[in-house]
């Protein structure tokens, strides 16, 4: 479904005090354009934002999600009604657009070395989901025997396989599998995924490209499953669903999701 052009109108009309705005009709929907830069997207009546740093912090709420099947990230605008708040989070944008850090960092995904396996306790902790409002657990929660299954002995089991990504010397995040009776547990045969990132290189597409990269080597190496949990809350649901995960239980506050091989 195309966007209605009166929307299109609106959400042009809502930001116009930001600058010269535009919009120009791409693939059936449309980009939105302040002073020359395109700083969004208007795809099946929804307005989508570019992610920039300066924009998140404008941001009532962060709504990350693809506009369309296949496409990175953007964040997503539910309160298109308040004209003074678009016109912050459009000007806050096209400042950090039109004026980019040099030199776009590089990430490296690669395997995990037996001498990182200890980042994974870190990572374990930060790959903790906690709503917005509710303050965080002591780190020692990570030793409780449901979180222990995910690290515990982690490279000598058959099966178990981990990747980081390493940005500028720094390792960022983490993903790993392992055959284990976790909250995503489906069968003995099937690995379950933990993925973290620190928080400051969330929502970069970095979770995204570690997920493909393991699903990549899973596949290499014969597996034809994996699955996970989350809690229903996550925003991370819609980016295990754009790389192939499905919904295949649902509980009080989590999913069970499932990826199967293409054929």
């Amino acid at each position: 479904m195309s966007s209605n052009p009166d929307f299109v109108q609106y959400i042009a009309d809502q930001c116009s005090s930001a600058g010269e705005i535009t919009t120009k009709k791409m693939f059936g929907d449309y980009g939105i354009y302040c002073n020359g830069i395109i700083f969004g997207l208007i795809c099946d009546n929804c307005f989508y934002v570019k992610p920039t740093e300066a924009g998140r912090r404008v941001l009532r709420e962060l709504m990350p999600r693809p506009p369309y099947k296949g496409a990175k990230d953007y964040f997503f605008i539910e309160d298109v009604d308040d004209r003074d708040y678009l016109t912050q989070l459009v000007r806050e944008t096209i400042k950090e657009l039109h004026n980019p850090k040099k030199g776009k960092k590089k990430i490296l995904i690669r395997p995990i070395k037996k001498e990182e396996y200890l980042l994974l306790e870190d990572f374990l902790y930060e790959a903790i989901f906690i709503p917005d409002g509710v303050m965080p657990p002591p780190k020692e929660i990570i030793y409780q025997p449901e979180l222990q299954v995910y690290i515990s002995d982690f490279g000598n089991r058959e099966g178990d396989m981990g990747i980081v990504a390493e940005v500028e010397g720094k390792v960022v995040g983490a993903c790993w599998v392992r055959i284990m009776n976790d909250y995503g547990h489906v069968d003995d045969s099937t690995p379950s995924f933990a993925i973290s990132l620190l928080k400051e290189y969330r929502n970069k597409g970095i979770g995204t490209a570690l997920m493909k990269d393991m699903l990549k080597r899973l596949t290499d190496h014969g597996y034809q499953r994996a699955s996970l949990a989350v809690q229903k809350t996550n925003y991370a649901v819609k980016m295990y669903q754009s790389v192939g995960f499905e919904i295949i239980e649902e509980k009080d506050e989590e999913y069970i999701m499932l990826w199967r091989i293409m054929k």
